[in-house]
């Protein structure tokens, strides 16, 4: 996730001190000590970072001069999703959400066909030996009910797992997201890859 400010904000050492302070409050019983916490200050105005990582380094949190980002890492069941859930939504709370004017919204999947036999008729859509195309995927832009962004759907073999998919969805929406639209953007984002002709199942277990 990247939420994006309207005003670039200055470095003050005021608000570093009071956004490491909520940093604190928000994700100290995620076993996050003060210690953890770096600054990193460049030589300019806007040049100044606030940082800290939890579950082993899983998670990556990062308080700029223009955005609030998190990045996590190898969630695997429906416990995961609500731990991102609520990282993501105590990031928000550090700082001021009413300045926040853009958020975009990131998730990446590797799944499995049930079989070998599955994974090689859906892919095969989009090979064409005539013209030497051995490999390939597709690309949809889908403007889903009641979503306030268009979603954007990558989907290829997965590198990982030979017989997999690898789906990477990408929303952008204007102001913060709230829980709310976290949950509806994950049962948004499998009725996008129903649209591209994948189901997930036996996922969140």
């Amino acid at each position: 996730m990247e939420a994006f400010f309207g005003v670039p904000v200055p470095f003050d050492k005021d608000r570093v001190r009071s956004t490491a302070e909520l940093i604190l409050k928000n994700f100290g019983e995620y076993g996050l000590r003060p210690n953890q916490v770096r600054q990193k200050i460049g030589d300019l105005l806007y040049d100044y970072d606030l940082s800290f990582s939890l579950f082993n380094t899983q998670a990556q949190f990062h308080f700029g001069h223009e955005r609030v980002f998190v990045n996590v890492v190898n969630a695997k069941t429906a416990a995961d999703a609500e731990i991102i859930l609520q990282c993501v939504l105590r990031a928000i709370q550090c700082v001021d959400a009413k300045s926040i004017v853009k958020t975009n919204f990131q998730a990446a999947s590797h799944a499995l066909f049930a079989s070998p036999a599955e994974s090689s008729a859906f892919f095969a859509q989009f090979t064409d030996d005539a013209k030497g195309i051995v490999e390939g995927g597709r690309i949809i832009v889908v403007k889903e009910e009641n979503w306030p962004g268009k979603v954007r759907l990558l989907f290829e073999r997965s590198l990982t797992f030979p017989q997999g998919v690898f789906a990477m969805w990408t929303t952008e929406i204007a102001g913060p997201m709230n829980a709310e639209m976290f949950r509806q953007a994950v049962e948004m984002f499998e009725k996008t890859a129903e649209r591209a002709g994948f189901e997930f199942k036996n996922h969140g277990q």
